[in-house]
């Protein structure tokens, strides 16, 4: 899913959520200052629930794998600060040249 279309339906869910809560608002006229504590906790339950869904969704989308790391097939026990170490070589597809 590409970034416009994923901000859409964020922006669309949040639309929806938010008038699904307006309606029940608007159905209890006069009774929001005693009766709909309720409904205001679980509005306040469901908005801290889309936040960190939403949150997690887009930190999933950044940290995303992505094929610009090349690792060695060979890992090699060397010395390093006087002590044995594995050592892996890492480099980065972009700096190769093209071919």
């Amino acid at each position: 899913m590409s970034w416009p279309v994923f901000g859409l339906l964020v922006a669309f869910l949040f639309l929806g959520v938010n008038i699904v809560f307006g309606l029940i608002y608007a159905t209890m006229p006069g009774q929001v200052v005693n009766a709909a504590h309720a409904v205001a906790s679980v509005e306040i339950l469901t908005g801290l629930f889309f936040s960190a869904t939403m949150t997690g969704f887009i930190l999933a989308r950044l940290a995303r794998p992505r094929e610009s790391l090349a690792f060695s097939r060979v890992a090699v026990i060397g010395r390093y600060e006087g002590k044995r170490a594995l050592m892996v070589r890492v480099v980065s597809i972009r700096s190769r040249p093209p071919g």
